[in-house]
């Protein structure tokens, strides 16, 4: 509760001053943390979803959207997922966990994930959603913002490649959901893998933003291809 002082500006109570206390913001510079860790940058995106609300109505597009994030909270309470983000149709998951842990587990929501979006007779309301994978030294910067409370997020040239790397998937609209949700990953992060597809597609690809050199050996994998 608050009440007027003499000067006629509103004061507050005991018990509202002690709650704004606890939740004091706490931003000097000495509690901001840059660390650099090797991780897995994993970035799913409904492919071809600005085309498709043109198509669709508000409803439709929204109940995707809907079903869409709700999944990946899902995915984000996996032992592998230390960190969510979602942009609008797109969601960005970070591991810290070796890769041999992280993909097998992502590998499988990802499957399920295409398989929530068909109907029984495997139609779906998308074209596909793409997931791009990149594993390296990223930067984590945490901030112990509010007492009881901190924030972290991370950056970096691989956060950035594996955002750019949705670029490479090609989705046309009317396809089925499974022609257009690839996997698209770096040779780097490709030969890391334990489990090697079956076949994989070998393109370049000039992203803005991104060396070269990291884009010349580009592959794109369907997900059945993992045995």
């Amino acid at each position: 509760m608050s009440g007027d002082n003499s000067d006629g500006f509103a004061t507050l109570d005991p018990t509202a001053i002690e709650y704004l206390r606890k939740c004091s913001v706490n931003l000097s510079a000495e509690k901001y943390e840059i660390t650099k860790v090797l991780a897995t940058v994993m970035v799913l995106d409904i492919r071809g979803f600005t085309g498709l609300c043109s198509r669709v109505d508000e409803e439709t597009s929204n109940g995707i959207i809907k079903d869409f994030v709700l999944s990946a909270l899902e995915i984000s309470l996996s032992p592998f997922c230390d960190y969510m983000k979602t942009l609008g149709d797109g969601v960005m998951f970070i591991g810290e966990q070796p890769l041999t842990v992280v993909f097998p587990e992502l590998l499988d929501a990802y499957r399920n994930l295409i398989e929530s979006f068909k109907d029984e007779g495997g139609d779906a309301r998308i074209d596909g959603i793409g997931l791009s994978v990149v594993h390296g030294e990223i930067f984590k910067y945490e901030i112990p913002a509010v007492r009881g409370l901190g924030y972290k997020d991370y950056f970096g040239t691989a956060v950035n490649l594996a955002f750019r790397l949705q670029d490479v998937i090609k989705a046309e609209g009317g396809g089925r959901i499974d022609e257009g949700s690839k996997i698209v990953m770096p040779a780097s992060t490709l030969a890391s893998l334990p489990r090697q597809p079956a076949r994989r597609v070998a393109t370049s690809a000039v992203l803005r933003g991104i060396p070269e050199e990291l884009t010349k050996d580009v592959y794109v994998i369907s997900p059945q291809d993992f045995s």
